[in-house]
């Protein structure tokens, strides 16, 4: 798919200039929610790179109740010059495995995905305004919203291999979702399992080949005419809005699960997979095949994220999970085999 542009000009839309003298909507230590006009809310993550913490899946919890008590829409953005988010926090996953508190990455997980899901079905429309990094559980939260409006230094893709994990806040779902919109069920898991186990970070023009962004979604030149270009398409598409309807994902099956080896096999000698990257591509191909669901039955949103949270669950018990999550929160970069 072609990368879509829109050019006309914008006036700025600073959250910085809204916040003077005003008080948020509702607000957690982490994040808050801003009248900026129209009937809209914005969602403002501010944390360091706009990271996903507990109190960031609070909010986003309770967004919905906000914006019925007298808005009818939500942009997701922020004045941050560097990510719109660069995923969820590392420290609720080390800070678990440290004291085996299972339930507390558990209930990350859970919530985080609860809280995605009720946006996406929603009875108004989110719009993300993306730039930047928009990583992991960031690139999972835009995957979520209705429509994207992008600026061109967009960097988006999933780096979850990186600390051996796969996506668990609904990353793998939608993305399969979103290509077997297009393809077969078979060639949308090969697809899937392209993007999200080569751990490729992809630039702006590059993200509707790879199925992060599709129609109706726009990229824009002017960094500073990204919070309203966004406002803008929330109100039009709030007219009339209704939510889309339940989704549905074809099981490729345990049967056909063979099928993906090559294509394993392929990922593995290009990106020199050590034993930590190969059980996540396995677990992702796994996920892809729906678990141990038959060929052709029909799975739930719900049913595939719940094998997302299995899988991280047991990927981030791996001897080397904890090293690799504090090399990359330490320098930014991930721990090479």
């Amino acid at each position: 798919m072609a990368k879509s542009m829109e050019a006309g000009p914008q006036a700025p839309l600073r959250l910085a200039e809204i916040k003077r003298g005003a008080s948020p909507v509702d607000a957690t230590p982490s994040a808050a929610l801003w009248d900026i006009g129209d009937g809209v809310l914005a969602l403002e993550i501010a944390t360091r790179l706009n990271q996903c913490d507990e109190a960031v899946v609070e909010l986003l919890s309770r967004t919905p109740d906000r914006v019925r008590e007298g808005f009818r829409a939500v942009v997701i953005g922020s004045d941050d010059p560097r990510a719109f988010s660069a995923g969820a926090t590392l420290d609720v996953f080390i800070e678990g495995v440290e004291r085996r508190e299972w339930r507390r990455i558990e209930g990350f997980l859970r919530d985080g995905q609860a809280a995605l899901l009720a946006l996406r079905y929603a009875d108004f429309p989110v719009v993300a305004a993306v730039h930047g990094l928009t990583l992991g559980g960031g690139c999972e939260l835009m995957l979520h919203t209705d429509a994207v409006v992008a600026c061109q230094d967009l960097r988006i893709g999933f780096p979850e291999r990186w600390i051996g994990a796969v996506p668990g806040w609904g990353g793998v779902t939608q993305t399969l979702r979103r290509w077997q919109a297009r393809l077969p069920a078979s060639e949308a898991a090969r697809r899937a399992l392209e993007v999200i186990a080569a751990a490729t970070i992809f630039p702006a023009q590059d993200a509707f080949a790879a199925g992060l962004l599709g129609e109706g979604d726009v990229v824009i030149e002017d960094r500073a005419a990204l919070l309203a270009a966004a406002r803008g398409r929330a109100v039009a598409l709030a007219e009339g809005y209704a939510p889309p309807p339940p989704a549905t994902i074809a099981a490729l099956g345990s049967s056909r699960r063979a099928e993906l080896e090559p294509d394993l096999e392929r990922l593995s000698a290009e990106n020199a997979f050590a034993e930590a990257d190969r059980n996540a591509a396995r677990a992702l191909a796994g996920i892809l095949c729906g678990g141990g669901a038959e060929l052709g039955a029909r799975l739930s949103e719900d049913d595939v994220m719940a094998l997302e949270r299995e899988a991280f669950l047991r990927l981030i018990r791996h001897p080397d999970a904890l090293e690799r999550m504090r090399h990359l929160r330490s320098t930014g970069r991930p721990l090479r085999p």
